[in-house]
């Protein structure tokens, strides 16, 4: 305890005692878990919320990659189905998904692969390849 209580000094802590005695529990718990507890700001008393999964779900994507339809279903069948939450009740359609999005300001766009064409099949290109041909068989010869 003493040590915990001169960490809490060196972090400016006046008093100290609170702070540290959450080093000597989470102590404690790393000893035990081999992690540290899981964070007080993850919902409602440790407990995950379905915005939090939500969260986590959409950081975990590349942008440009999140459709409604998978979204959709992760929501309804990974993180419903992992919260308990289960029946017609606790599912979501593509539209809530939509509007779910918005409020967490993302943004629909249309993304199209763009198409090159380098002009390696013109007919003048072809011809000067057909002419290099010729010459370098010649050359082989």
């Amino acid at each position: 305890m003493s040590v915990s209580l001169a960490i809490a000094r060196c972090c400016g802590k006046a008093n100290g005692v609170y702070f540290s005695w959450q080093i000597c529990t989470n102590e404690l718990f790393l000893l035990k878990h081999c992690q540290l507890p899981p964070s007080k700001k993850d919902g409602l008393h440790g407990q995950i919320t379905l915005l939090d999964g939500v969260c986590r779900y959409l950081a975990a994507q590349s942008l440009g990659t999140i459709t409604m339809w998978d979204f959709c279903q992760h929501i309804n069948g990974v993180i419903a189905a992992g919260l308990g939450l289960t029946g017609q009740l606790a599912t979501i359609s593509e539209r809530t998904a939509r509007n779910w999005l918005q409020i967490l300001r993302y943004s629909c766009v249309e993304v199209r692969k763009g198409l090159y064409h380098d002009g390696h099949e013109l007919p003048n290109v072809v011809a000067s390849q057909q002419k290099f041909l010729e010459k370098m068989a010649e050359y082989k010869k």
